[in-house]
């Protein structure tokens, strides 16, 4: 009767999961870095650089490149920090032998996948927690996290060269 009551349990949690979608925004562990550091000083420099080096200048080409940059910084960022980066639904039963039980999430989970500390959960693909992003990085930010690596450094050279009259 027991082990009766367990499958019940089980399939009417598979029925709530089947209608509860997984959350598309979230905030990460250190949902305050980005809001209150990481967007502000990307912010702080994009304004620096468009009132001291912009702002007069004629070259349409360079305020257009710089301003697209920019808010492809911004939005690398945002989709980085606040998207589900691949938070897995608690599994009673493996679903096949590839699974193992995770202790600490109490779930079970495939090999590839991780618990994360900092989030207390396990994780599709999960490569790290990154604080300045405030969110871990896995299967579903790791695209937008690359974008974000990139971009602040050709924003960060950009930047540099237009404040110090290189361009």
């Amino acid at each position: 009767n027991n082990n009766n009551n367990n499958n019940n349990n089980s399939d009417t949690v598979e029925k709530v999961r089947k209608v509860l979608p997984k959350p598309f925004i979230i905030l990460g562990p250190f949902w305050v870095v980005p809001c209150f550091f990481t967007f502000p000083l990307i912010f702080a420099v994009s304004a620096m650089t468009y009132f001291f080096a912009l702002r007069d200048r004629k070259g349409l080409p360079w305020i257009v490149s710089w301003g697209t940059a920019t808010v492809l910084l911004i939005l690398s960022l945002a989709l980085t920090s606040f998207r589900n980066p691949g938070i897995m639904y608690r599994q009673t039963e493996p679903k096949n032998e590839g699974w193992i039980w995770n202790s600490q999430a109490l779930t079970y989970r495939p090999r590839e996948n991780k618990y994360d500390q900092d989030c207390a959960a396990v994780i599709e693909g999960f490569d790290h927690t990154c604080p300045w992003t405030g969110n871990a990085i896995g299967k579903h930010n790791m695209g937008s996290f690359k974008a974000f690596v990139i971009l602040v450094f050709s924003c960060l050279v950009l930047d540099v060269m237009l404040l110090s009259g290189q361009i």
